[in-house]
């Protein structure tokens, strides 16, 4: 049976995946039970990603609060505490040329986790370096970690709904 021969309602669309008919055709009970599903995973998935991008957003400017700290407590110049700043949007921005197609290759959830657990990490670096050298690594670092959220939300997005939506 060909598609033309079908109700609007009843033949969705083409479908690359398993179907309930031999015509390669998704039914609107396949599709149905397909955005339930897509539902209920950005249901339980989109609180970890609102906090993640609201930590990315804060994360960089929250850093300038401690300028008068640092230069004070590890003996630095403005210009080094400044510099902590400028290399956390330099592993935010250089990173995700190399990393951004990891998540095709090993999946989302695991770079979300491994990178948020990353990311804090990089926080108590910094609050527990010694010297401004290692507060410029940790930044870094916590750039490169903070740029996953921000380059695979395409394909999160593209995992929580379909084309049509």
């Amino acid at each position: 049976m060909s598609s033309d021969s079908l109700p609007q309602d009843e033949v969705i669309g083409k479908h690359t995946g398993s179907t309930n008919d031999q015509s390669g055709q998704l039914n609107k009970q396949d599709l149905d039970a397909t955005q339930e599903k897509a539902t209920d995973t950005f249901d339980s998935n989109a609180t970890i990603y609102a906090m993640l991008i609201f930590t990315l957003a804060s994360v960089a400017g929250a850093y300038n609060m401690g300028f008068d700290s640092m230069t004070r407590d590890l003996d630095c110049s403005q210009f080094q505490a400044t510099l902590g700043l400028s290399v956390y949007a330099l592993g935010f921005g250089i990173v995700p040329l190399v990393t951004a197609s990891f998540s095709e290759e090993f999946g989302r959830q695991p770079l979300y986790i491994g990178s948020s657990i990353g990311f804090l990490l990089m926080f108590m670096m910094v609050a527990l370096s010694q010297n401004i050298q290692t507060v410029i690594i940790a930044r870094f670092l916590q750039g490169a970690f903070g740029s996953t959220g921000s380059t695979m939300v395409g394909g999160t997005i593209a995992d929580i709904w379909s084309a049509r939506e």
